[in-house]
């Protein structure tokens, strides 16, 4: 079970890393945050245990897809 928590983590890692763009900001304005809502849905809550370290493919039981809304204060999803 510890290949798809290291994946994860690699994922998020190179997320964050990517989102950072190297610098360049907008020259020092400053804006209101951004408010709003995020929904997150799962295709599943639970997973069965991977005790034969099954690697995962699309339409795996031992894998689980979440989405994410964001809404802003109007309810438009942007």
């Amino acid at each position: 079970m510890k290949f798809p928590f290291k994946t994860l983590g690699l994922l998020i890692a190179s997320m964050t890393l990517a989102s950072c763009g190297g610098g360049g900001g907008d020259g020092g304005a400053t804006s209101a945050p951004q408010t709003g809502t995020i929904t997150l849905s799962a295709t599943r809550t639970t997973l069965p245990l991977n005790s034969g370290n099954v690697l995962p493919y699309p339409g795996s039981p031992f894998m689980a897809e979440v989405s994410f809304t964001y809404r802003n204060n109007a309810g438009v999803i942007t």
